[in-house]
């Protein structure tokens, strides 16, 4: 019966200091189970560890955005979307061969669109050289 009241006393300390419901449980359990005077001192012992020992939470980590899809916009349209998305562009004007999308489009982009990635992240984009823009022979 000592025990059981050991266990009671432990269990008041606890929730009177604070502590969290499984914590106060947890403790309670083992003074009960512990028997004497050593029951007793479990509870002030983990209280008094407590105190001595403050603790500074972890930052957060910053949340990861979702990269728009830009592929089959122009230059300006894809830095606007990705602007206010928080991203960074970086443009290159290349030929893909096979690409669905008009010349002077965006027809690749790196990370792929809806891809999990920290905010301010630069995206590579691919344009496709339009034909306007791009001289012949009969030019020279």
């Amino acid at each position: 019966m000592i025990n059981v009241m050991q266990g009671a006393v432990a269990a008041a300390m606890m929730q009177s200091a604070k502590q969290p419901p499984d914590r106060v449980l947890a403790i309670a359990a083992l003074s009960a189970l512990t028997p004497g005077v050593l029951g007793l001192a479990l509870p002030l012992a983990v209280l008094g560890q407590r105190a001595a020992a403050p603790t500074t939470p972890a930052p957060l980590p910053a949340p990861l955005v979702l990269v728009p899809d830009v592929r089959g916009q122009t230059v300006k349209e894809a830095q606007s979307t990705l602007k206010a998305g928080g991203f960074a562009a970086v443009v290159v004007e290349r030929d893909v061969t096979g690409s669905v999308y008009e010349p002077g489009t965006i027809a690749v982009q790196d990370p792929e669109a809806d891809e999990a990635v920290d905010k301010g992240t630069t995206v590579h984009l691919i344009v496709l050289p339009d034909s306007s823009s791009v001289g012949t022979l009969e030019d020279l």
